[in-house]
């Protein structure tokens, strides 16, 4: 698959499953789990602002949704 193809299907991927994604707009809600606590805080570079998974790498869709829906 291509990059262009793979990054377009990301999008499609996180328009049906990253909580993250609001008609388009990201919520920026980062998790982390760290020594056994799960703690979460608002990345203003991504809140607000565009889904960027079609043209960046987004760590979210990264390290939670994709390992969930694959």
């Amino acid at each position: 698959m291509t990059s262009t193809k793979m990054r377009s299907n990301n999008l499609s991927v996180a328009q049906k499953s990253c909580a993250n994604f609001t008609s388009g707009v990201c919520l920026g809600c980062m998790m982390t789990y760290r020594n056994g606590k799960l703690s979460y805080m608002i990345d203003s570079r991504l809140a607000s602002k565009p889904c960027v998974v079609a043209s960046k790498t987004c760590m979210y869709f990264e390290t939670i949704v994709l390992p969930a829906v694959v």
